[in-house]
């Protein structure tokens, strides 16, 4: 009785866990792997926003991480930053986190960065803005665009939205004809119905534990 009650914890648990490590981790965005057509200089006076739209998942989702493709920068360039933003009528407003990297992208390639768990709301257009601490004259990091219509559409409702500049992060213009190269990751906030069957998922396993424990007395 005591092998049969940790085989159903055994499988149980790897059930819940298949599910979580499904959840996770989802590509709903990339333009990763197409052509480049060019690179737009990043610094503290050449800010860039690229806009995305979230997809339909009724309870929304968590920002796991950004992706960016970076040409090889410009002098000596530091300070980079990355942050999501959300919209004030038709222009980024609001700072809602920064995402952590490992270094600034100097050299040429793919930077990934993270959030500690940013909430993204349904159907809802966000913008990720990259900036840094030093002037283009002093040095400026490159990030990859492609050439491509605005709304490019992706997995489960999400789109690509205009694209942004700025030389303060105040003042912004918008403009349409490219997309940078970035993949948005995310995981989908599981609904209140979800979590409850979870809840009675456990209820059950705990049950059959005590009924086979005491059978077994």
């Amino acid at each position: 009785m005591k092998a049969l009650t940790l085989s159903v914890s055994a499988v149980t648990f790897s059930f819940f866990v298949v599910l979580f490590v499904r959840a996770q981790d989802t590509l709903y965005l990339s333009t990763l792997g197409n052509p480049t057509s060019g690179a737009s200089p990043v610094g503290h006076d050449s800010w860039i926003g690229q806009s995305f739209v979230t997809g339909t998942n009724s309870d929304g989702y968590i920002l796991d991480s950004i992706q960016l493709l970076m040409s090889a920068a410009s002098g000596p360039a530091s300070g980079f930053s990355v942050s999501l933003y959300d919209f004030f009528g038709q222009y980024p407003q609001d700072n809602l986190g920064t995402l952590n990297g490992s270094s600034d992208p100097v050299s040429a390639g793919l930077y990934t960065f993270t959030t500690s768990g940013l909430t993204l709301s349904a159907s809802t257009p966000y913008c990720v803005v990259v900036t840094a601490s030093t002037t283009v004259a002093q040095g400026a990091f490159n990030w990859n665009a492609e050439s491509s219509p605005v709304g490019n559409p992706s997995s489960q409702g999400w789109f690509w939205g205009l694209y942004y500049d700025s030389n303060d992060g105040l003042n912004w213009s918008y403009h349409r004809g490219l997309i940078y190269q970035l993949g948005v990751y995310g995981t989908p906030i599981p609904e209140p119905s979800t979590f409850a069957l979870m809840s009675l998922g456990g209820v059950f396993l705990l049950l059959c534990r005590s009924g086979l424990k005491r059978g077994s007395g």
